[in-house]
């Protein structure tokens, strides 16, 4: 088939260039779907434990429900009441009221920010 051992290692080269470059090319592609769906999986997260807060009052009750999707999730007497409840309820979540204030882990403290950038390094895992 191969006339002189010369074309042989040539072709063998060539070949494992391109068995190569294939592999890389499959490799790119594999990791250019893995990327989305890995960032679909952490913005499905922070969806699910950062809640933005609607405030409602009926009589002496407040209840908060989360203003994206409308789901109940605590009611007190006092906003101390409302905060035990979250804290049983979402351990690990975080809640940001309209009033500029934002509640939850890890300090379960009502806080008032005036930016997204203040809110502590801990809960953004940026350095400030």
């Amino acid at each position: 088939m191969f006339e002189s051992p010369l074309i042989l290692l040539l072709w063998a080269a060539a070949t494992y260039v391109v068995a190569n470059l294939v592999l890389r090319i499959i490799a790119g592609l594999s990791e250019a779907k893995t990327v989305p769906v890995i960032r679909q999986k952490i913005q499905d997260k922070l969806n699910e434990i950062i809640h933005r807060v609607k405030e409602e009052k009926h009589g002496d009750v407040i209840y908060w429900f989360d203003s994206d999707d409308g789901e109940f999730l605590a009611q007190g007497l006092t906003q101390d009441d409302i905060i035990t409840a979250l804290k049983e309820r979402f351990p690990d979540h975080i809640f940001f009221l309209p009033t500029d204030h934002y509640v939850g882990f890890p300090a379960w403290t009502l806080t008032a920010f005036e930016s997204v950038d203040e809110i502590p390094s801990v809960l953004t895992n940026k350095s400030q």
